[in-house]
């Protein structure tokens, strides 16, 4: 089965994406301790996954590890940029748009 990737690649487009979030305000500005916040929740939910993959619960096996993803993410766009993301697809576009 593959899944496929519908995000802007080229610079030019992911910009236009970029703008676009911005211009919806999917990115929050925040406090540097929203960071840590951020780094707990991920880690969190990436020790949940583990277990639940243990317990052999694979729906909640990815459900965790995609939200400890979303939340290390988040983490990495607050503390190098000051802000946060509430949009999945906004939040991969603003690490591409920043070069993180």
């Amino acid at each position: 089965m593959k899944i496929e990737n519908k995000l802007p690649k080229e610079k030019e487009k992911v910009r236009k994406f970029y703008e676009n979030c911005e211009a919806r305000h999917k990115y929050v500005p925040a406090m540097m301790e929203q960071a840590e916040k951020h780094l707990i929740k991920a880690k969190h939910d990436f020790s949940r996954a583990l277990s639940e993959l243990d317990d052999r619960c694979w729906d909640w096996t990815v459900i965790k590890a995609y939200y400890s993803i979303f939340h290390a993410g988040n983490f990495l766009l607050l503390k190098s940029k000051g802000f946060f993301c509430k949009d999945h697809s906004c939040l991969l576009i603003a690490l591409e748009h920043h070069d993180l």
